[in-house]
């Protein structure tokens, strides 16, 4: 929405856990749009691209939070989730996700509420994740009981009302 910070320290310096980053806004900044598909993203010069994180919008307050892992320039967005029937435009980063870094997988451009199972190339369930009404979802690494999962592929399927998908990400402890 036309404004952000840039948190910098050192170019090779990031935080060794993620931090909570809250972003306010004026009313007039978000007239006429959709406050609650509001999120903050980070912007990753090496690719030139907005990098979206699992955000909450408070619209009542004017602010948005989220947990970040890594120092950059920041800004509010709006992202309105991707079509019911299109997971085309389906991202997955960072793909490998290191644990030891404090990294979190993140599924973005989804419908809202898409249903996102991790398993494991035997077939085991290790986690269920939903896409949130921005079309983001999250992973930590961690399986339903809360431990962290083994480094190697896994298998998610990703199922929303208009079809499903099934992509290979990589986990890196």
């Amino acid at each position: 929405i036309n404004s952000g910070i840039d948190i910098t320290i050192d170019k090779d310096l990031s935080p060794l856990n993620n931090l909570k980053l809250t972003l306010t806004y004026s009313a007039a900044q978000a007239a006429g749009l959709n406050e609650s598909e509001f999120l903050i993203a980070r912007y990753e010069p090496s690719r030139a691209v907005w990098i979206p994180y699992l955000s909450s919008p408070n619209p009542t307050a004017n602010q948005v939070t989220a947990f970040i892992d890594h120092l950059s320039l920041f800004q509010i967005m709006q992202a309105a989730p991707a079509n019911a029937s299109v997971l085309s435009s389906l991202k997955v980063f960072p793909n490998p996700v290191y644990l030891s870094r404090g990294q979190t997988m993140k599924f973005s451009n989804l419908p809202a509420n898409t249903g996102i199972k991790i398993y494991t190339f035997k077939g085991e369930l290790v986690r269920n994740l939903t896409a949130n009404a921005s079309g983001i979802a999250e992973w930590n690494g961690r399986n339903s009981s809360g431990q962290l999962v083994a480094s190697e592929v896994y298998l998610t399927l990703i199922k929303s009302s208009g079809g499903s998908k099934v992509v290979k990400v990589m986990v890196e402890r």
